[in-house]
């Protein structure tokens, strides 16, 4: 390790060489040895995007990341990161920021690495994270109050790898609406990362999945980890497996409401009429009707079999739980 102000550096540095896209892939190589900061939020269950156990199907091999540097918000996202950094710096003239183009390790916790945009350094010569945002003009909201809670982990993730001071985190948001954000480290929220983290990476190392949340991410993962039942069923008590009564009860009662609310919805529809909706003191009720053009497969496929074939990919495919009384 480097001598980093005066003592020895929590973390070691790994580069990578060859060209882009040879780079990318020793890159992701690296990657699934380990906790990036892009999985902190997923592995403590707080990210839109992915969930502890769609993390750990990736660490342990069972699932391959999607691709997404091809999107748009990913591509522009990566075109002005260089445009956000250089706002920053110029609104923070106190403030030395650079690049890292290195994978970090922690040396104490070696499964947390992390990829930083930058390195800032403050007049005191203490060391912060950078990290840039860009996101749709629509989500300008989820920052109105400071970093959203599902960005947090990341910059706590590399406060714990780097053992730096503070983490500075700017947002462009629709291309015209810049915001930046200073936080001081705070030890606490990372131990509690740490211990997330270490608990999450013993259950990849173990084999051990995670318990599934109600994100439909995690239905999918199920169904594409056992696509193929082994065409027996498992016999059982009830008492061994009382999610089913529970289940059946919420379902049912689901099934109540579903009726009452179709049923309070025609009779609020043929109120309305020919009119556009209702206006009371307390609600506003608009009958949305419009006409949508429908796909039929079904008739494609019999007119052109051979183009349907060929432009049909498989993939696994979640149905839903099944559950019947036995009489």
């Amino acid at each position: 390790m480097k001598v980093q102000g005066g003592r020895m550096r929590p973390y070691t540095e790994t580069r990578f060489k060859g060209t882009p896209d040879e780079v990318r892939e020793q890159w992701l190589a690296e990657r699934k040895k380990g906790i990036g900061g892009s999985d902190a939020a997923g592995v403590l269950g707080l990210s839109k995007y992915s969930t502890p156990l769609t993390v750990w199907m990736e660490k342990t091999g069972r699932s391959v990341p999607e691709d997404i540097s091809g999107k748009e918000p990913v591509y522009w996202g990566n075109v002005l990161e260089d445009v956000v950094a250089a706002e920053f710096s110029k609104r923070h003239p106190e403030l030395k920021v650079r690049r890292l183009n290195a994978l970090l390790r922690s040396v104490e916790h070696p499964f947390m690495q992390a990829s930083l945009d930058r390195v800032v350094t403050d007049g005191s010569g203490r060391k912060g994270v950078l990290e840039i945002k860009t996101c749709d003009a629509r989500l300008k909201g989820d920052w109105e109050g400071g970093i959203p809670g599902y960005y947090l982990p990341q910059p706590i993730h590399y406060l714990a790898v780097t053992g730096f001071a503070f983490y500075c985190v700017a947002v462009l948001c629709g291309g015209n609406h810049y915001a930046d954000f200073h936080y001081e480290r705070d030890q606490e929220d990372v131990d509690h990362l740490v211990s997330r983290e270490a608990e999450f990476w013993r259950m990849v190392e173990d084999d051990v999945m995670p318990e599934p949340t109600a994100a439909s991410a995690d239905a999918q993962a199920l169904a594409g980890t056992y696509p193929s039942p082994g065409g027996r069923m498992i016999d059982a008590l009830d008492e061994d497996f009382p999610e089913i009564g529970r289940l059946a009860d919420l379902k049912k009662a689901r099934d109540e409401a579903d009726a009452q609310i179709r049923e309070l919805q025609n009779a609020l529809k043929k109120r309305i009429g020919e009119h556009k909706g209702i206006q009371t003191p307390t609600f506003k009720v608009s009958w949305v009707r419009s006409e949508s053009a429908r796909f039929d497969q079904k008739a494609f496929r019999e007119a052109n079999p051979a183009l349907a074939e060929k432009y049909t990919t498989t993939v696994p495919r979640d149905g839903g739980l099944r559950i019947t009384e036995v009489a």
